[in-house]
C-alpha cells in the first residue's frame, strides 16, 4: 500500500523545486546605454532582422535588453531579445554599423532581435528618472520599478486607441 502522506510530501517538494528552477531559468531584463557614434543602432536595426551587440557578462539567451540611445535621441528606443550569446565573430555585413576603434575593443557578441521600437519622445530621460532610473550605466540590470513604468505606460497608450465607452453616470453631470 502507498502512504498518501509521503506521496503528498514528494509532490510538495517537487513543486518547490520547480518554482526554484523557474526563478533560475527566467529571463532577465537589462538596461543598455548606446552611443550612436560607436554603434549606429538605428540604421542597423532598420536594415537587419538580427544584429550583434557587444557581449555583456551574465546575459543569456531570451534575456531582454532595453536600449537607451544617447544624443541626438536621449531616449529609450528599443526593447530587444537576445537570440544567441558568446558569438566570437562579427558578421562582415554588420561591421559598417560600428566605429572602428570601438569595434577593435570587442571580442564577444550576442545576437539580438527587435521586440519593440519606441518613438524618441515616449521614454525620455526625464520620464525614466521620474520613474526610478537613478543613473545611466553603460549596462546594468533594469530595475523592476523602471520596467513596470515602461510596461504600464505602453499598456496605457494602447488603451487610448480603444473606443471610449459612454457611462450613464456622465449623463448626471
Amino acid at each position: 500500500s502507498v502512504n498518501v502522506f509521503s506521496v503528498a510530501s514528494c509532490v510538495v517538494k517537487w513543486m518547490k523545486a520547480q518554482e526554484t528552477r523557474k526563478g533560475v531559468w527566467s529571463m532577465s531584463k537589462w538596461f543598455m546605454v548606446c552611443e550612436v557614434e560607436k554603434i549606429d543602432l538605428v540604421k542597423a536595426l532598420r536594415q537587419l532582422p538580427i544584429f550583434s551587440l557587444p557581449m555583456q557578462e551574465n546575459v543569456t539567451a531570451d534575456d531582454e535588453i532595453y536600449v537607451y540611445l544617447k544624443a541626438p535621441f536621449d531616449a529609450l528606443m528599443y526593447q530587444l531579445r537576445v537570440t544567441a550569446i558568446n558569438q566570437a565573430i562579427l558578421p562582415a555585413i554588420e561591421r559598417k554599423y560600428y566605429d572602428n576603434s570601438y569595434l577593435n575593443q570587442q571580442s564577444q557578441y550576442c545576437k539580438v532581435e527587435v521586440l519593440e521600437m519606441f518613438p524618441p519622445d515616449l521614454f525620455t530621460l526625464d520620464f525614466l528618472e521620474k520613474n526610478g532610473l537613478t543613473q545611466l550605466n553603460d549596462f546594468a540590470p533594469l530595475s523592476e520599478e523602471v520596467a513596470y513604468s515602461i510596461e504600464y505606460h505602453e499598456a496605457e497608450g494602447e488603451d487610448d486607441e480603444e473606443e471610449e465607452i459612454d457611462f450613464p453616470i456622465d449623463d448626471i453631470y
